[in-house]
């Protein structure tokens, strides 16, 4: 009986002791489980951070001081108001018309520019102010501000350089308010002429909709980039 009892305890602690190396097995390969699934989630952070540093470096310029624009910002505007100053980065928009434009000027074809009866202005350069919804199908501002200083005017100053490697010119214009006006869009125009239609390149949104006091500032800088996978 006692040599029968002793090798049921044996039994028993043998079995114990593989079940602890069971337990053991599967702890140490729930841990390297474990492991690797954190080293993949380092690696995928490394390489989004790899990315974002990439990303941030791929602009060329010098900007006074400022931060770089994206690649693919066109258009950089300080405003000095009553209340402070402030900067922006916005997008543009190339209308359907001003893709028609450079279409026609590569082609030689100016003279059915601008509904038939050719081009006033060669050089996209002209700013309009006033209020609109973006949009690729626009031919004008819907309102163009005529009055208080936003009237249609040509840029101030160009300046040519290298973004990124692809040759870009920057047209920057300054304007001053005489009289409260709020605005909300920008337009590239090829005519000088106010409120005319048919001859709007680009268009962008202000931040938001903007009330401009009188000797409130506006400087916009529209970026022109010229490369194979658009502006």
């Amino acid at each position: 009986m006692e040599n029968n009892s002793r090798g049921k305890r044996k039994t028993v602690l043998a079995l114990f002791g593989i079940c602890m190396i069971l337990v053991s097995m599967l702890g140490v390969a729930l841990f390297a489980l474990w492991t690797q699934n954190l080293a993949n989630q380092i690696d995928a952070l490394k390489q989004k951070v790899t990315t974002l540093q990439q990303d941030s470096n791929s602009t060329a310029g010098d900007y006074s001081g400022y931060s770089r624009p994206k690649f693919e910002a066109g258009v950089y505007m300080v405003f000095q108001m009553h209340n402070g100053t402030y900067e922006y980065y916005v997008p543009d928009l190339i209308t359907t018309i001003g893709e028609q434009y450079d279409a026609e000027l590569i082609l030689g074809n100016a003279s059915v520019i601008d509904g038939g009866t050719g081009l006033t202005n060669l050089n996209a350069t002209c700013f309009s102010y006033g209020n609109a919804t973006i949009a690729v199908g626009l031919t004008q501002l819907t309102q163009e501000a005529t009055n208080s200083g936003f009237g249609r005017g040509a840029a101030n100053s160009t300046a040519q350089w290298l973004n990124g490697g692809h040759y870009a010119t920057n047209f920057t214009r300054t304007v001053t308010c005489t009289a409260a006006i709020t605005l909300n869009a920008v337009g590239i125009q090829w005519s000088l002429a106010p409120s005319t239609d048919l001859n709007l390149y680009a268009a962008f949104a202000l931040p938001q909709s903007t009330t401009f006091e009188v000797s409130d500032n506006l400087t916009t800088t529209w970026i022109r980039t010229a490369n194979s996978a658009g502006n």
